[in-house]
């Protein structure tokens, strides 16, 4: 199931619905999921295990953007089970150690769920705007929306004025997605 309809589409760029395909919208998903750095927005349980290669008090998880976080644990030479009182989370992807740090060499399991259930409205407005926004884009004119390239930078110019790099997702999408996108994955 998609977290946006074609309604939501056709209401935000004045086309009718019965114009906004499935797979349009399907590709909006995917070009946002791939903007956060996921490979999907879909609620799913992971695990991240993760070697520290230096002393830090933050932990960027492999995988998110994340919705909650089940279990931390630090494998040293025992197994300790870190508690979420002595962690928080900042953002959608990075663990802060305040009262402490990772050390480095320590391994690192985290057990946590990503993403949301598109049967619920757990989904944060401004990614479900982006998603929306992101279709669109592809709608308006799904054969040849834009109307120029540059080759140098890699860039289009979409033919509303709007610019689009590399990553598909329209500039006034990703300005909505910024607090969920993976802090070392920006395009």
């Amino acid at each position: 199931m998609a977290f946006i309809t074609a309604s939501e589409v056709a209401s935000y760029s004045g086309l009718a619905a019965a114009t906004i395909t499935t797979q349009q919208i399907d590709t909006a998903e995917a070009l946002v999921a791939a903007y956060l750095g996921t490979d999907t927005l879909e609620e799913t349980d992971r695990t991240d295990t993760i070697y520290k290669g230096s002393n830090s008090t933050r932990l960027v998880l492999e995988h998110g953007p994340v919705a909650s976080i089940s279990n931390v644990t630090s494998v040293t030479s025992g197994t300790t089970a870190l508690t979420m009182s002595n962690l928080y989370l900042k953002g959608f992807w990075t663990l802060f150690y305040p009262t402490a740090e990772f050390t480095n060499g320590t391994k690192i399991v985290v057990v946590f769920t990503t993403g949301w259930d598109p049967d619920d409205s757990d989904l944060p407005t401004n990614i479900s705007k982006a998603m929306i926004i992101t279709a669109a884009a592809l709608s308006t004119n799904p054969t040849s929306q834009f109307k120029s390239e540059k080759i140098g930078d890699y860039s289009y110019t979409m033919a509303d004025g709007e610019q689009v790099d590399n990553s598909g997702v329209p500039d006034s999408a990703k300005i909505l997605l910024a607090p969920y996108t993976r802090p070392d994955y920006l395009f």
